[in-house]
């Protein structure tokens, strides 16, 4: 016998076990506008679905392209004598979004955590068929019957990689929502839904259904995903709203609906009305001419679908939760092809995977953080050094981050001798309950940076010397970061001549004068920002003798390294041309990217050509590294840096008779 129905209003008026002739037709023309059922499930899925294809080509094309590819795959995967997934159990990471209205955590549409974890619960049994009324199944669809081989987890990494706990409870501001209101909310939530399954509950009553889903198209839109009134999230007792239709949607089975058709199933009647003409695509489910309410009970034929009758247990019919218990295993078969297919992402993910990651690492401190535990109000730490004394230093926190300090050096990391630690996390629930620790996990010290040994510098207190001579050049270093260095011009070469001066090669930014030996009243001076050459010109340049100081602009940075001292002195009325240079004034440059570096470093060369030689060399002066390479133009060379610890490095250049120093920044 089957039961016709038109609209909401006459629902309480029919039978128990009953059909629906709703072709999604008259759907489609009402626009989506659908009045609220309480009575019995309302899933708009397969409208949805059928209003896009209707209306966006590229979505129909796709579609269309993947249902090819299905029956394809169906025919073989099916033809096998194991029907195993191909890769083994599929873990979804998923991220809930709670939406609610502002209340506290565990009132009203803002949902416990344990709610939350209970419909975890639900799909992991459903889907690999644990579920513990599979029992239920009728002998005659016991055969059919699928584990469907996929597993859900809380996704323990954010799509940026950095440890969280994927419950994001985001205060919508409005009670409830419809349909285009929470379609447009979704993109501005969503996690990457190439990796994630969102899943998003809100109050949906304006919507008249208790979830809909989308259905998989490529490329993937940021609106994919799964939508669950927070009435049936999870079951009793984690689900507390046993008064909503009173009590028939709150064991979780709202969202393995839902999940059917994010994996591409469609509705088991085929989306016909009762028509008998529609199809599931799916063999081992029979036809039916409509949709199954509340909780048949029996043998119930239609279509002529003897000897077994109308599968109104199916997951993907619409009978009351604790009447669902089964998907078959050509369902199970559309499910893999979507896998193989379009949500190929959630292949071998790893998002489920806890993370632990120690940054901001010193010689005696570091940062420690993970992925936090659902429920945990709290932290134990411990950690210790690995072949130590073997006992442990114990932490405390209330969030899944913790500075540690008080640790021990590396002896010495660039010989290798490091100080390796183990450390482990212990969550604490709100009731007092404790969980085990974590395995361990590792990190290392950084050794202390020894202390700068300035170089020998022959202008350090000089009252004579070094000089600078016409057409000649001196070095120095500015060591300690205080230093100031003296050069000695003795003119008697010419009166009145123009003299030009080059401070180059600059670690940092370096300032320079020119004094009056006699009175030390100031001639001259060049304070070009950061690292830029400074030059002074001084015309009518008088016979005598002068100083040339050079200090640190900002005293209280320290990079030893070289700087270079230039002088030119050309007769009265002469002038430089463009383009001359003094000796050695370097018109080759070079440059180094990235900087800082991490790997792999790269020197630019241009303004000559030929071979290098450039040489790494540590704080201290050490030579650490040596390469070699071709410069020119347009050519870089690239070199592996992998084995050098992070810190400040020089890397000086040699090509011909020039030599050029750059700072490398290694940091990792």
């Amino acid at each position: 016998m089957k039961h016709v129905y038109t609209t909401g209003f006459f629902a309480a008026l029919i039978p128990s076990r009953i059909k629906a002739d709703f072709a999604f037709v008259f759907i489609f023309l009402l626009g989506f506008s659908w009045s609220a059922r309480a009575q019995h499930r309302e899933c708009h899925a397969d409208d949805i679905h059928a209003q896009k294809i209707a209306t966006d080509a590229q979505y129909a094309e796709s579609h269309r392209v993947l249902e090819v590819y299905t029956a394809q795959f169906v025919d073989e995967y099916l033809q096998r004598q194991n029907s195993a997934n191909k890769t083994g159990v599929i873990t979804i990471p998923v991220v809930f979004h709670i939406i609610n209205n502002g209340e506290p955590v565990g009132i009203g549409t803002n949902i416990a955590d344990a709610q939350i974890l209970s419909q975890l619960q639900v799909l992991n049994e459903d889907m690999r068929r644990l579920n513990p009324d599979a029992v239920n199944t009728p002998v005659r669809f016991q055969s059919v019957a699928a584990d469907c081989e996929v597993e859900f987890c809380i996704a323990l990494q954010d799509p940026q990689g950095v440890p969280a706990l994927a419950i994001n409870r985001v205060n919508g501001g409005q009670p409830d929502w419809n349909f285009q209101q929470i379609e447009n909310l979704k993109p501005t939530l969503a996690w990457d839904p190439n990796r994630y399954l969102n899943i998003y509950v809100a109050d949906i009553t304006p919507i008249g259904a208790i979830g809909f889903a989308t259905f998989p198209v490529s490329p993937i839109p940021l609106n994919d995903g799964i939508v669950c009134d927070f009435r049936t999230v999870g079951r009793f007792p984690a689900n507390p709203f046993t008064n909503f239709s009173n009590g028939r949607f709150n064991l979780g089975r709202t969202a393995t609906h839902e999940i059917g058709h994010w994996l591409n199933c469609f509705h088991i009647w085929g989306d016909d009305g009762n028509l008998c003409t529609g199809s599931d695509q799916v063999n081992d489910t029979p036809n039916q001419d409509g949709p199954n309410f509340n909780c048949p009970q029996g043998t119930f034929f239609s279509c002529n679908n003897l000897p077994n009758g109308d599968m109104f247990m199916n997951y993907l019919d619409l009978s009351d939760d604790n009447c669902m218990n089964l998907y078959t295993q050509g369902q199970k078969a559309r499910m893999n092809a979507t896998f193989d297919f379009i949500r190929t992402g959630f292949l071998n993910s790893t998002l489920c995977n806890r993370m632990f990651t120690a940054t901001n690492i010193t010689a005696f401190t570091a940062t420690l953080t993970w992925s936090p535990w659902v429920g945990a109000v709290a932290y134990n730490v411990r950690w210790r050094i690995i072949g130590g004394n073997g006992i442990w230093i114990n932490g405390f926190t209330n969030v899944p981050t913790l500075n540690i300090a008080g640790l021990t050096p590396s002896p010495n990391p660039q010989a290798y001798q490091f100080t390796a630690y183990e450390w482990q996390v212990q969550p604490i629930f709100a009731d007092g309950t404790v969980g085990a620790f974590s395995a361990s996990q590792l990190f290392r010290t950084l050794g202390v940076a020894p202390a700068i040994v300035c170089p020998y510098d022959p202008n350090e207190n000089a009252v004579f010397g070094p000089y600078l001579t016409p057409g000649g050049q001196a070095l120095g270093i500015i060591c300690p970061a205080t230093d100031i260095d003296r050069f000695v011009i003795m003119n008697n070469y010419m009166q009145g001549g123009l003299l030009r001066l080059i401070l180059s090669n600059l670690a940092t930014d370096y300032d320079f004068e020119l004094r009056n030996a006699a009175n030390n009243n100031l001639l001259a001076s060049s304070t070009n920002t950061g690292t830029t050459n400074d030059t002074i010109l001084y015309s009518n340049f008088p016979m005598g003798n002068y100083y040339v100081f050079v200090f640190a602009k900002m005293p209280g940075i320290l990079i030893v390294q070289p700087y270079t001292v230039s002088m030119m002195l050309l007769p009265p009325g002469a002038s430089f041309p463009p383009g001359a240079r003094t000796a050695g004034e370097a018109t080759t440059a070079a440059s180094l990217y990235p900087n800082p570096a991490k790997d792999v470093v790269s020197i630019a060369i241009t303004g000559t050509e030929g071979t290098f030689i450039a040489t790494l060399i540590d704080m201290t002066g050490k030579r650490l590294k040596e390469f070699s390479g071709e410069a020119a133009s347009g050519e870089n060379t690239s070199f592996s840096i992998s084995d050098i610890q992070s810190g400040m490095y020089f890397l000086k250049v040699k090509i011909g008779t020039e030599i050029l120093t750059r700072k490398l920044m290694i940091a990792r």
